[in-house]
């Protein structure tokens, strides 16, 4: 859920929004947020780092007004669910197409962070576009993990359903440039 709200967030600011440093420097934060939790995505267990990545959620939504809107519902909800010690990872059962999304999630996500982490005063209408690409491919596909019982879910996204694997990487490629899908072939042909 910290992944679908962000990149639903972020898909429709970081193309109109004035690219001031307080923006950069919370989408930076956000985007090293999203790395993050992707990478804990690949271990079931519940662990100290877990919790630093709720942490790490909460201090994103206290940043800027504009944050906590949006997150509000899910914010509510984290602190809820940090208290329980709880949070969303891949279920017991591993499988391919699991490792698929979360590493196809993970390579996107640490392709915008290397772009965000350019030393620039301003950021090029190229690199917002490729940001924007970026994060419109990615923003579907934690819907992969939605589970249909799954109270959390049900009460933070009320519009999303979950998606199946061939359909999350359509959707993903579909919002691609001829260069990303190329560069992202291993994942979207399968």
């Amino acid at each position: 859920m910290i992944l679908y709200n962000g990149f639903v967030l972020e898909k429709g600011r970081v193309y109109s929004q004035v690219w001031k440093y307080g923006y950069r420097n919370f989408i930076l934060r956000e985007a090293e947020l999203w790395k993050n939790t992707i990478s804990r995505m690949k271990d079931v267990s519940f662990s100290e780092a877990d919790k630093n990545i709720l942490n790490q959620y909460i201090e994103l939504c206290e940043m800027t007004k504009e944050a906590k809107q949006y997150y509000q519902t899910s914010f509510d909800l984290i602190v809820k669910l940090k208290e329980e010690a709880y949070i969303d990872v891949l279920q017991n059962s591993k499988n391919s197409e699991d490792e698929t999304i979360v590493d196809l999630m993970e390579e996107l996500t640490s392709e915008l962070l290397n772009i965000l982490k350019i030393k620039r005063v301003f950021i090029s209408n190229v690199h917002k576009n490729l940001i924007h690409d970026i994060i419109r491919s990615l923003h579907n596909l934690p819907r992969y993990f939605f589970e249909q019982n799954d109270t959390a879910s049900r009460e933070l996204i009320l519009s999303a359903s979950r998606i199946d694997f061939h359909d999350a990487l359509e959707f993903s490629s579909m919002n691609m440039g001829k260069e990303m899908k190329n560069r992202y072939s291993k994942y979207i042909e399968i």
